[in-house]
């Protein structure tokens, strides 16, 4: 448990550390930290349900469940380790949110989109 809980430090000081470096506005920059510090905690809460393996469809699933109504998740079954899952789940949140600014899910349709 104390490893685990260091580790969780020292990635909530990486998010930080990210997050405030650039200059950013100090309002966005809050908001950036808090839905990646968000982002954390939902892969601690189902890591922590899951136990010792993680669930690849479940991170997938859980990061991107904004954008269930564009997205779809499909393939085998696989299982990470838990800090995989974890690094994973920040990687998927950081694509999600970058997706949702200048990607496809940023427009309201496919149609919209144009060709």
């Amino acid at each position: 448990m104390q490893h685990r809980s260091k580790n969780l430090h020292a990635k909530v000081q990486a998010l930080a550390a990210g997050t405030f470096r650039d200059g950013s506005m100090i309002d966005e920059a809050r908001r950036t930290f808090v839905e990646r510090l968000s982002s954390l905690a939902r892969a601690d809460q189902w890591l922590t349900a899951a136990g010792t393996q993680a669930n690849l469809g479940e991170a997938v699933r859980t990061e991107l469940a904004p954008f269930a109504d564009q997205v779809v998740c499909q393939g085998c079954e696989l299982t990470l380790a838990p800090q995989v899952a974890q690094n994973l789940a920040i990687a998927l949140h950081e694509l999600a949110t970058n997706a949702a600014k200048y990607g496809a899910p940023s427009c309201p349709s496919a149609e919209s989109a144009g060709p």
